[in-house]
């Protein structure tokens, strides 16, 4: 998704921008971590300031992970910038699990639970539904990826943007707005040229990885609801 917006013509992208912040104040074991702070902002305020600034020209497209909003950061921010909007992307909690138990397979329920962030989700969507007295978009991945121009569209319609059909595909590589992380994370992303087919087949999981998807499906459920 990261893609498709920097690919626009008219949008700049930050990726991750409470990483550096989230690792400083957690101390989490990170691959990259030393790399991640020194590059980044650590200063939770002054991520939040640069957050809201309006760009001078053009869109800004921030991607956030869940798990960065720690539990006791305010959201007040959300809603102090009248033109910031926020569109929720999810997916099914058994493939968040089998995709994060690739790197994470020594991981307790517990910790795996809080690191794939659904709890944190439901938290940031409720408090910028009452912020803002509207409900954020949400965009359900394997949805999406049945009819990617339709949903983009949908999307670009509902934030009042102009659609372009350079959002469908890109170059292989990296880019320059990716975080200094991307060379471990974003290997695939790395050799993507466009969305690929929605996914098949249900993802093998133990019984550890099974109840921590049994704990995030009612989130999961509850924002699929809303979702385009």
């Amino acid at each position: 998704m990261m893609r498709a917006w920097e690919n626009r013509s008219d949008t700049q992208v930050w990726d991750e921008p409470f990483y550096a912040y989230y690792l400083t104040q957690t101390q989490r074991p990170d691959p990259l971590a030393d790399q991640t702070i020194q590059t980044g902002i650590t200063d939770w305020q002054q991520v939040v300031d640069r957050l809201c600034q309006s760009p001078a020209s053009g869109l800004q497209y921030h991607k956030h992970i869940t798990t960065h909003v720690l539990p006791g950061d305010s959201l007040d921010w959300v809603h102090q910038d009248p033109g910031m909007r926020h569109v929720f992307l999810i997916r099914e909690p058994e493939r968040v699990v089998a995709s994060f138990n690739q790197l994470f397979s020594d991981a307790d329920v517990d910790e795996l639970e809080s690191f794939i962030g659904f709890h944190q989700q439901q938290r940031i969507f409720d408090a910028i539904k009452k912020h803002t007295g509207d409900t954020p978009l949400v965009i359900d991945s394997s949805r999406f990826l049945t009819n990617p121009k339709q949903h983009l569209q949908n999307v670009c319609e509902s934030l009042a943007i102009a659609f372009e059909d350079a959002m469908l595909s890109w170059p292989k590589g990296l880019r320059d707005s990716d975080g200094v992380w991307a060379s471990h994370w974003y290997k695939s992303v790395q050799q993507s040229t466009g969305f690929g087919p929605p996914p098949t087949g249900v993802p093998t999981l133990n019984e550890a990885q099974h109840e921590v998807a049994s704990r995030c499906r009612a989130v999961y459920e509850n924002l699929l609801t809303h979702a385009i």
